[in-house]
């Protein structure tokens, strides 16, 4: 059977990244910190451990969120990318 591969990237091209697998979960979030951090009211995600994610170009600016919480984006056009919490670990 052959694994899922998913790509994609910032908006500007400068941050790619490959997937490999199943996502662990996929869900639409609505919390305060969610709809901050994306000017939207509800943000859809997947979550994959880290080892089914490949940087393939460019790299990760990170921001510290919250007290458990890590935002991935872009440094070129400020993509957000990425979220990862000790909660999630």
């Amino acid at each position: 059977m052959r694994q899922q591969v998913h790509q994609g990237g910032c908006q500007c091209g400068a941050v790619r990244h490959r997937t490999v697998g199943d996502p662990l979960m996929a869900a639409f979030c609505h919390c305060s910190m969610c709809r901050h951090a994306n000017a939207a009211p509800v943000v859809a995600w997947a979550m994959f451990q880290e080892s089914q994610v490949a940087f393939v170009k460019g790299a990760l600016t990170t921001y510290r969120s919250s007290s458990e919480g890590r935002r991935g984006f872009c440094a070129a056009c400020g993509s957000q990318l990425t979220f990862s919490a000790t909660s999630l670990a």
